[in-house]
């Protein structure tokens, strides 16, 4: 399972994913903030939890976190509409991180396709 974040549609909210992506490249990025939020979600193990990764296996999605002054994901905003985007919606949404330095602070993720197991190998 591979999950890779960077700060920087189809999710009802307020924002299209176009837009929710321009705001994450623009804003600007904290180090501290980086390592405080993925020692939550990796201690919480948020991504894996409710199995995301195995819906829609083949295909990878990206999402944008938009994450409140008090640390809670307000919306969750994905690139497709599909039961994996749809479960990490569900996973995220109203979770509530360490605050942040400023908000919004928009965090984007790009939630990977499952690798294949190679023929022969244990699949670990």
């Amino acid at each position: 399972m591979s999950m890779i974040a960077c700060v920087g549609s189809v999710y009802a909210g307020g924002l299209s994913f176009k837009e929710a992506s321009a705001l994450a490249e623009k804003a600007p990025h904290d180090d501290g903030y980086q390592e405080k939020w993925d020692a939550f979600n990796n201690g919480n193990k948020l991504d894996e939890k409710d199995g995301c990764y195995a819906k829609t296996p083949s295909v990878t999605t990206q999402q944008v976190l938009v994450i409140d002054k008090a640390g809670f994901v307000t919306e969750v905003v994905a690139d497709i509409d599909n039961p994996k985007s749809q479960c990490f919606r569900s996973s995220y949404l109203h979770v509530q991180f360490p605050a942040p330095p400023f908000a919004p602070y928009y965090l984007r993720l790009t939630m990977a396709a499952m690798q294949a197991a190679q023929p022969g190998s244990s699949g670990r």
